[in-house]
């Protein structure tokens, strides 16, 4: 992407909080010392069988990075690339009516959207929503001696990779959706009211690559505990037995030069670090001291896999990911 981008004039403005600079999850323009717009895109091929629910993932999926920036989603147009042929029109409906239904649950409305043909299936959403510039909260601006904390559990994508080639039980599956369908509101709403230096939430690169993503924001080193990674059930197996979906070499490939592992670590929580998400939890750099409150917020709320499982460290201005 970056030779992609070569050339391609992305000019900045004061105004502009948040930019394409530090591949933070949306785009936010302040319009008062009050408010300020954030702005997103995303849309993503089913994951599972039913349409309603693809359609509740997908906008979930696409509305989460309202919330890990820190604010309320308002608006939303719905992005639909639908196969001309062999898709029943009462599948499509089924995905467009359940985007409303999760657009509901996170409050925003949706207005209208495009529509284009595509040989594959394809769905999500542009949102835009508000924050207040004091409540924003950036993926690059994580403190040394932070603590970092997870809302919800990993290992969603080779759950999905292996049911589809009938390599696990339906039920895990099923299990991995719950968390899928729970928008990451509550979350937000959590870290909104906490000493919280930094958020981002965990989709298609995984925790090692958006945590990397945070790391070379600030600078710093980010310190997972493997023991204390919250994975969903069935996900470590399945990596053992070798089993991976298609962007985990490529997300490894991604951090291997910034990443630290003691070879004593068992390969599989690499893989599930790696692991790509759909709308995943949001990760947050925590004041030590209310590390383990927002943790116990968290869980109160719903949350109920949310968990420390690291912290920030100094390297020196060295962007860098270590597994202990």
């Amino acid at each position: 992407m970056s030779d992609i981008l070569q050339g391609v004039p992305l000019p900045g403005s004061a105004q502009l909080l948040v930019g394409h600079g530090t591949s933070d999850d949306a785009a936010v323009l302040q319009r008062s010392e009050t408010e300020a717009l954030v702005f997103t895109t995303d849309f993503i091929t089913p994951l599972v069988a039913d349409p309603f629910v693809f359609g509740q993932i997908a906008a979930a999926n696409a509305i989460s990075d309202i919330f890990a920036m820190g604010g309320r989603p308002l608006l939303a147009l719905n992005i639909c690339c639908f196969p001309s042929k062999g898709v029943p029109h009462e599948v499509l409906n089924a995905v467009l009516r359940g985007g409303a239904d999760m657009a509901a649950q996170c409050g925003c409305l949706i207005a209208g959207g495009h529509t284009v043909k595509d040989d594959e299936l394809k769905y999500g959403m542009a949102v835009v929503g508000t924050v207040h510039p004091a409540r924003l909260r950036r993926n690059s601006t994580a403190r040394v001696g932070d603590k970092l904390v997870l809302s919800k559990p990993i290992g969603s994508g080779v759950l999905v990779h292996s049911a589809k080639k009938k390599l696990c039980p339906e039920e895990l599956l099923s299990a991995a959706c719950v968390w899928m369908l729970r928008p990451n509101k509550d979350a937000m709403e959590v870290a909104r009211d906490a000493d919280v230096s930094a958020m981002t939430d965990i989709t298609g690169f995984g925790l090692a690559g958006h945590g990397l993503e945070m790391a070379k924001g600030a600078g710093v080193g980010l310190r997972l505990r493997v023991r204390d990674l919250p994975a969903f059930e069935g996900s470590l197996g399945l990596f053992r037995e070798g089993i991976r979906s298609g962007m985990t070499g490529s997300n490894r490939e991604t951090v291997d030069s910034a990443l630290r592992m003691p070879a004593e670590i068992p390969r599989e929580y690499l893989e599930l670090i790696c692991d790509p998400q759909t709308s995943g939890g949001l990760l947050m750099a925590v004041a030590p001291a209310q590390a383990s409150e927002v943790v116990a917020s968290l869980r109160a709320r719903g949350d109920t896999q949310a968990a420390e499982i690291g912290e920030v460290f100094d390297t020196q201005g060295e962007p860098r990911l270590e597994l202990v």
